[in-house]
């Protein structure tokens, strides 16, 4: 069980709104900085996604961060347990910031170069769909805090890694996720190709 399970059942517990998406991919629930809709009661505008770090949006008045024991205060959920779960979970994710191959350590998210980001170029799409799905006006230093990929070829080149691309499986992979996907290291470990390991951090959408 996940900590948006537990969330999702102290919520109920206290008659709150939330629900899960069908994919149950992001927990939604009624924003507690804005209000949230005065129209329905039942709305919900604050997508919580359902992976560490937990990151959450309102569509409503942008509001954003990462869950925390905070937030449940601010959510009028009062679980010390659940606070000290999710502080343990956050605490493990910033521990590790290593891109790896295989098991080879080949570079630190915090050195990591990203490629620029051209928003009139081959990415205007994908930073429209960003957009649309988030419903704000994305700016470079969003994409950039947020370490978007615009394109993970072109990662992997500025970072010394193209060699991974000599791999025809993951060269192909590598091409399908630039032509109809966007995403980027929300988790802050890279393991690539999946030869020893099927773990991955690029997380993403499908456009």
């Amino acid at each position: 069980m996940s900590i948006l399970d537990d969330l999702y059942k102290a919520l109920l517990k206290e008659k709150k709104v939330a629900y899960f998406n069908s994919q149950k991919t992001e927990l939604q629930v009624r924003c507690p900085y804005c209000g949230d809709s005065t129209n329905d009661k039942t709305h919900a505008h604050l997508y919580i996604t359902n992976q560490v770090p937990y990151w959450f949006f309102c569509q409503r008045c942008e509001s954003s961060g990462v869950l925390s024991g905070g937030t449940l205060d601010d959510l009028d959920v009062f679980n010390d347990e659940l606070s000290i779960a999710i502080h343990k979970e956050y605490r493990d994710f910033r521990r590790d910031t290593t891109i790896r191959d295989g098991s080879k350590h080949i570079l630190s998210l915090k050195s990591a170069k990203f490629p620029k980001y051209e928003l009139n170029g081959r990415f205007k799409p994908k930073k429209a769909y960003i957009d649309s799905r988030l419903g704000i006006n994305t700016t470079r230093e969003d994409l950039r805090r947020f370490k978007v990929l615009n394109s993970l070829e072109d990662f992997l080149i500025l970072n010394k890694m193209e060699h991974l691309l000599d791999d025809d499986r993951f060269s192909k992979d590598c091409w399908l996720v630039d032509k109809f996907a966007v995403g980027g290291c929300r988790k802050t470990i890279l393991t690539l190709p999946s030869g020893t390991t099927t773990a991955t951090s690029l997380e993403g959408s499908r456009r």
